[in-house]
C-alpha cells in the first residue's frame, strides 16, 4: 500500500499543529473530568484518605488555632487536635487524632497543608480536585510528547492497569496518589528523554517532567522512591545496552556501584533500612508466612481487583475482566519477543515478588497484604514490554479490540464507580455493593445541587471517552493517505 503525504500549505501546517494539540488536550480533560466525579464520589474520609492522612494534613504545619490544636507527642506517637469536619461529623468541636510522626513524614503533608481552609468540606474537594488536575496534565504531556509506539506504550499502561485502585486513588488526599502518579509516568518520560537526546533534539522540558515525577515519588513514600529509582535504573541499564554503549562486565560494576549506593543511603536513612531489611533466619518459621508467600500473586492481582475484594470498589467481576486484559496485552506484547522486553518483564516480575515478600514479613494479619502497595508496578511493566517490543502492536489500534476493550473496561468502571457512590450514600445497608437499587439518590454526603446519579452519569460517560479519544491519538495523522 501507498502512502504520500499532502502538499503542506501553510493553512494544513497550522491545522495540523492544531489537530496535534487538540487530541492530548481533549483526552486530558476528560480524564479530569472522570477524576472529578471520583473526587466527589464518597465523603471525607472514605478510601486510603482516612481521618489520619486528613489530620496529618491539617497538621502539617504544626500548631494552628481552629485547624491543628495541642500538637504534640502522645503515648500512642504524636496527635493533634482537629476539627470534628474531618472525621465527617457535623459538630464544631476539636478533637484528638494521631498523626504521622513529624520527624518523618513526607512532604506531601506540609504542601497539601497550602490548600486547608476553614470549611473541612471545601478544602479536601479543593485538594482532589487539585490531585486530579495534577494527573489529567501528567497523562496529557505524555501523550502530547510520546511518538507513536510511545503512545501505543503509554495509552496500554494506563488503560489496562487504572481499574479499579488507581483510579479511585488519584484524586484522593493521601501520599499514595503521587506515589502511584510517580510510577507510572516517571518511566516513560525518563525513556523520552533518552531517546530524543540520542537524537539530538531538545529535550529539557522532558528532563524536567522526569525531574517532577521522581520529585512526587520523593515527597510522597519511601517504597515509591525505591519502586523509581528500581524502574529508572532498569530503564537505564537496557538504554546502555541496547546502544551498546555499556559492556557486559562494565554493566556489572554499574550494578555494584548501585548496591554501594544503597547500602550507604540506608545508613543516612533509617526509614530506608527498615524497607529493605531481610531476616532470613525468622522467615521461614512462621506457618502464617509461608501462607502468605503462597498468596502473594493473587494478592499483586488484588491491583487489578481481583483478589482481597474491597467493598466500596466493586464486584471481582472487575478484576477478573482486568486481570484478563492485562494478561492478553502482555502475552500478545511477546510477539517475536527480544531479549530485553524478557529481562525488563522479568526483573519487575521479581522485584514485585520481592516487595510483597518483603511487605509480608511485617504484616500481621492472616489475609495477605493487598496488591495496592505494587500496583503501579503492574503499569510499568506492561509500558516497558510495548515499548520495547520489536512491533507496533498494531493490534490494539484495530477498531474491533478497542471497541472490545474500551465496552469492558467502561462497564468494570462504571461498577466501580457506582460501588464507591452506593457505599458512601447507602453505608449502613446491609444489601451494600448488590445493586439492589440503580438509584443513587436518597442520600447525598454533600450539600449540592447536583445529586448523586448526574454525578456517576457523567463520570460512567467520561471514562469510556477518554479512552476513545486517547486511542485515537495513535491513528495516523491525516495527511498521511492510502491509496
Amino acid at each position: 500500500m501507498l502512502k504520500f503525504m499532502a502538499f503542506p500549505t501553510k493553512e494544513s501546517e497550522d491545522s495540523s499543529l492544531i489537530w496535534i494539540f487538540r487530541k492530548p488536550l481533549l483526552a486530558a480533560a476528560l480524564l479530569f473530568t472522570t477524576l472529578c466525579c471520583w473526587s466527589f464520589s464518597a465523603p471525607l474520609n472514605n478510601g486510603f484518605d482516612p481521618t489520619f492522612h486528613l489530620a496529618s494534613i491539617w497538621c502539617g504545619w504544626g500548631e494552628s488555632p481552629g485547624k491543628c490544636e495541642n500538637y504534640g507527642a502522645r503515648d500512642y506517637g504524636y496527635g493533634g487536635n482537629i476539627p470534628d469536619q474531618l472525621r465527617g461529623l457535623t459538630t464544631s468541636e476539636m478533637r484528638d487524632q494521631q498523626i504521622v510522626d513529624p520527624h518523618t513524614r513526607s512532604l506531601f503533608y506540609p504542601i497539601m497543608r497550602v490548600f486547608a481552609g476553614e470549611n473541612a468540606t471545601q478544602s479536601v474537594l479543593l485538594m482532589r480536585l487539585i490531585q486530579s488536575l495534577i494527573a489529567s496534565m501528567i497523562f496529557g504531556s505524555l501523550i502530547y510528547f510520546s511518538s507513536r509506539k510511545m503512545k501505543t506504550a503509554v495509552l496500554s499502561a494506563w488503560t489496562f492497569t487504572m481499574i479499579p485502585i488507581i483510579i479511585s486513588t488519584l484524586p484522593q488526599t493521601t501520599p499514595r496518589s503521587w506515589a502511584y502518579l510517580s510510577g507510572m509516568s516517571s518511566w516513560a518520560y525518563l525513556m523520552l528523554a533518552l531517546d530524543r537526546h540520542e537524537q539530538k533534539q531538545n529535550s529539557k522540558i522532558l528532563w524536567i517532567l522526569y525531574g517532577f515525577s521522581l520529585f512526587l515519588a520523593f515527597a510522597s513514600r519511601w517504597d515509591a522512591t525505591l519502586f523509581v529509582a528500581f524502574s529508572s535504573a532498569l530503564i537505564l541499564a537496557i538504554h546502555f545496552l541496547k546502544k551498546e554503549k555499556i559492556v557486559v562486565h562494565k554493566f556489572v560494576w554499574f550494578a555494584a556501584g548501585g548496591t554501594v549506593l544503597l547500602l550507604i543511603a540506608r545508613m543516612i536513612f533509617p526509614r530506608l533500612a527498615s524497607y529493605t531489611t531481610f531476616n532470613m533466619g525468622s522467615t521461614f518459621t512462621s506457618g502464617k508466612t509461608i501462607f502468605q508467600l503462597i498468596h502473594i500473586p493473587e494478592n499483586i492481582a488484588d491491583g487489578l481487583g481481583l483478589g482481597v475484594r474491597l467493598v466500596d470498589l466493586g464486584p471481582n467481576l472487575i478484576g477478573i475482566i482486568g486481570v484478563m486484559l492485562f494478561t492478553y496485552v502482555l502475552s500478545r506484547s511477546f510477539t517475536n519477543s527480544n531479549h530485553f522486553q524478557k529481562f525488563a518483564v522479568i526483573a519487575i516480575s521479581l522485584f514485585m515478588l520481592l516487595a510483597m515478600f518483603q511487605i509480608t514479613l511485617n504484616w500481621t494479619e492472616q489475609i495477605g497484604p493487598s496488591g495496592v502497595y505494587v500496583v503501579q508496578l503492574l503499569t510499568v511493566m506492561l509500558g516497558l514490554a510495548i515499548a520495547l517490543s520489536n512491533h507496533d502492536q498494531d493490534f490494539l489500534l484495530k477498531t474491533s479490540h478497542q471497541a472490545m476493550f474500551i465496552s469492558l473496561l467502561g462497564i468494570t468502571h462504571a461498577l466501580a464507580l457506582f460501588s464507591r457512590m452506593e457505599w458512601a450514600v447507602r453505608p449502613n445497608n446491609e444489601l451494600n455493593d448488590t445493586y439492589f437499587n440503580l438509584s443513587l439518590n436518597g442520600g447525598w454526603w454533600w450539600n449540592s445541587p447536583i445529586g448523586p446519579n448526574i454525578v456517576f452519569l457523567i463520570g460512567a460517560l467520561a471514562f469510556p471517552a477518554w479512552l476513545i479519544v486517547s486511542w485515537s491519538a495513535v491513528a495516523k495523522t491525516p495527511h498521511e493517505i492510502s491509496s
